[in-house]
C-alpha cells in the first residue's frame, strides 16, 4: 500500500513480517532442540536416572528457553525504540511497532509450545532444523495463500494470520488475540507437561 509503506510503522510492518516468519523458525527449533534434546541423542534414560524429577527438568528447560525468546525481542524492542527516537516517529506509530513486536514475541511462544508437543509425540526426531523450517513455512505460506486471494478465513487458519504486521498498524493488536494467544501456549504447554510425565522410556 502506497499510503502506508512511507509512514514509519507501514515501512516497520513490511520488514517485521519476515522477522516474524524468522521468530516462528527459531520458536519451533528451540522446541524441537531443547525440549526433545535427548530424544534425538537416545538418551532419555541417562536423563530420567539423574535425581530429579522430571516436572523439575522441564520447567528447567522451558525458562531457558523464554529466558533467551525475552531476551531476543528485548532487544527488538530497544533496537527498534531507539530508530523511533532517531527519526522522531511519533508516539502512535510508535505504539503500534511495539505492538508488531509484541505479537511477534507471541507467535514465537507458540511456535516453541506446538513444536515441544510434537517433539513429546513424535517417534524419533531426525532433523529439527527441517521440522522447524517446515512447520513455520508452512504456516506462512498459509498466510501468503490469504493474501493472494484475499481471503480472511483463509488467513485465521496459521497464527501468522492473527499477528499480521500489516493487520496491526490498520487496527491494532486486539487484547482476544493476546489473551487467546497466551492461553492456547499455555495449553500445549501443560499437555506437554502432561506427556513428559507419563510417557514411558524408550527402548
Amino acid at each position: 500500500d502506497i499510503d502506508t509503506i512511507f509512514e514509519a510503522g507501514g515501512f516497520v510492518s513490511y520488514i517485521y513480517g519476515f522477522i516474524e516468519l524468522c521468530l516462528a523458525i527459531m520458536g519451533a527449533l528451540y522446541g524441537y532442540t531443547v525440549m526433545g534434546r535427548e530424544k534425538m541423542a537416545r538418551m532419555n534414560d541417562f536423563l530420567y536416572a539423574k535425581p530429579a524429577a522430571r516436572r523439575s527438568v522441564f520447567i528447567q528447560k522451558l525458562l531457558v528457553a523464554l529466558l533467551l525468546f525475552t531476551i531476543l525481542n528485548g532487544a527488538l524492542f530497544v533496537i527498534f525504540g531507539w530508530l523511533a527516537y532517531a527519526w522522531t516517529i511519533d508516539a502512535n506509530n510508535l505504539a503500534l511497532i511495539n505492538q508488531i513486536i509484541l505479537g511477534g514475541f507471541l507467535l514465537q511462544l507458540f511456535m516453541f509450545a506446538l513444536a515441544t508437543l510434537l517433539s513429546l509425540i513424535s517417534r524419533r526426531i531426525k532433523n529439527p532444523i527441517g521440522s522447524a523450517t517446515g512447520l513455520g513455512f508452512g504456516f506462512f505460506l498459509v498466510l501468503m495463500i490469504g493474501r493472494l486471494m484475499d481471503e480472511t478465513w483463509i488467513k485465521r487458519l496459521t497464527p501468522f494470520g492473527y499477528v499480521e504486521p500489516l493487520m496491526i498498524i490498520q487496527d491494532g493488536l486486539a487484547l482476544t488475540t493476546i489473551v487467546g494467544f497466551l492461553l492456547i501456549t499455555l495449553l500445549l504447554l501443560a499437555l506437554s507437561l502432561y506427556l513428559w510425565q507419563t510417557t514411558d522410556l524408550e527402548a
